[in-house]
């Protein structure tokens, strides 16, 4: 039963994510990023805006890899406050490179993945398919 589940969350979000990405969704996340980036404290340079980090089809490549670690993690865990620990620790992990792309001279767009993760989260939590029964 466990398999059913991790199987039908990681491809709700991943499918999600993908019409998402597709959609032009995050346009609006990334350009506040980068409005971010180039304003104060981090005055990235214009030259550096035009080089991405990832292609989108790379930022989806670690969607997959985030969500279904994710996943696995989240449905183990039985108490709410433990899933929570870690969705948090992992949506600051997640949003910390878009932060220090800086030091690297380029731009990391991180809506997708952060996406991944908040949505993991709210899905565990909230749908009563993916929680655990008690033995």
């Amino acid at each position: 039963m466990l398999l059913l589940r991790w199987g039908v969350l990681s491809v709700v979000v991943l499918l999600t994510t993908m019409l998402l990405l597709l959609s032009g969704c995050f346009e609006c996340v990334d350009d506040a990023q980068l409005r971010l980036l180039c304003g104060n404290p981090f005055y990235l340079e214009a030259e550096a805006t035009q080089h991405m980090a990832l292609s989108p089809a790379g930022m989806f490549g670690w969607c997959v890899a985030v969500t279904l670690y994710l996943s696995i993690v989240l449905l183990l865990r039985r108490r709410f406050a433990e899933r929570l620990q870690i969705a948090l620790m992992a949506a600051v992990a997640a949003a910390l490179p878009g932060l220090l792309c800086v030091l690297w001279d380029c731009v990391f767009y991180v809506a997708p993945l952060v996406f991944c993760v908040i949505f993991t989260w709210a899905l565990v939590v909230t749908v009563p398919f993916f929680r655990r029964s008690r033995s």
